[in-house]
């Protein structure tokens, strides 16, 4: 089975090493063997080879290079994956349970080519924050990134990513979109405790969102485990 993957990002990059019979295309290359590609360039699209399957890693934006784009070169593709996040949601209320019905932000330039993507039969992974190795929740504390300790945060480790596309190359799941958390949403409180970093300020009040995996667990192995965060980190440290 041949696989495109457009961007070598921190998730293409893991998907490109899972798939060494992939081919992954970056912006700007050195390597001659990886193609130049970027949506906003038409001159770059004749770098694209067909491909049964493609994940697409970067934000579906915008809309009117989405479907030029798909309809020049991705329609006889069989299994497009093309990677979101949940902040495609609308969040009404303070921790809120999100699942893949919840009503979103349809002004987002991103979800529009997501949605056009997906009335195309594209399968859409919703992210939560993406942590794994040289990415973690603990150096966004120590870079001070994060001043609200309050907020809950929705996490899928890179491993699981990659375990679960590699789930859905094996049985498409066409015009489907899925919510990539792993389940144990946490507030930057605890986080913050269990890497003991004290937050100087009690934090505003800003509504949260509990990220709900429930259907792709329904697709997934009986006995899948997603990645805890706090034994990741420990792992990742040694």
């Amino acid at each position: 089975m041949s696989i495109l993957i457009l961007g070598k990002g921190y998730v293409g990059k893991a998907l490109c090493e899972e798939f060494p019979e992939a081919t992954g295309t970056r912006r700007k290359v050195t390597n001659p063997q990886t193609p130049s590609f970027d949506l906003e360039n038409e001159i770059t699209w004749k770098n694209i080879p067909s491909a049964e399957t493609i994940i697409w890693t970067f934000p579906a934006c915008p809309v009117e290079k989405v479907e030029k784009f798909y309809n020049e070169k991705l329609l006889s593709c069989k299994n497009l994956i093309v990677l979101a996040s949940t902040s495609r949601y609308v969040v009404k209320r303070q921790k809120q349970r999100i699942d893949e019905n919840t009503d979103i932000d349809k002004t987002l330039i991103r979800v529009k080519g997501e949605e056009y993507l997906k009335s195309q039969g594209a399968t859409i992974l919703a992210l939560a924050g993406i942590y794994g190795p040289n990415r973690d929740p603990y150096s966004w504390l120590t870079k001070g990134l994060i001043r609200n300790p309050k907020k809950m945060l929705n996490l899928i480790h890179l491993d699981d990513i990659v375990n679960i596309i590699k789930v859905l190359i094996k049985n498409p799941k066409p015009n489907e979109i899925y919510n990539l958390a792993d389940g144990e949403a946490k507030s930057w409180q605890e986080i913050g405790e269990k890497a003991d970093f004290h937050f100087r300020m009690p934090g505003e009040r800003e509504l949260s969102k509990i990220i709900s995996n429930d259907k792709i667990k329904s697709i997934l192995p009986e006995n899948y485990q997603f990645r805890d965060l706090y034994t990741s980190w420990e792992l990742h440290k040694n």
